[in-house]
């Protein structure tokens, strides 16, 4: 049984926010309500992964369609690749800017 919340179940959990828009945006389209409840620190950028949950919403009545939307959805991972560069250091951006 999904978790229920003043009325609202719980459709799915991810860990990404473009997981849950993408979903958000399926229900939506096809006439599903639903709320998205973010667990994510957003004055906080660094990345905690699984620690922070998204939880996606609809109304109890519609829950049962709404899972049966959503067992089609694939949804895409964030993975980033062993040598993915994600910004340089502090320190090299300083001698950038004393170059010039």
């Amino acid at each position: 049984m999904s978790e229920v919340i003043e009325g609202w179940a719980v459709v799915k959990t991810v860990n990404y926010e473009h997981q849950a828009k993408l979903i958000s945006g399926q229900l939506e389209s096809l006439g599903v309500e639903n709320t998205i409840l973010s667990q994510k620190d957003h004055t906080n950028v660094v990345w905690v992964g699984d620690l922070s949950e998204i939880k996606i919403l609809v109304p109890l009545e519609k829950l049962q369609q709404a899972l049966d939307i959503c067992k089609d959805i694939d949804l895409p991972e964030m993975e980033l690749s062993d040598d993915a560069d994600v910004g340089g250091r502090e320190d090299d951006a300083e001698e950038n800017d004393e170059e010039h």
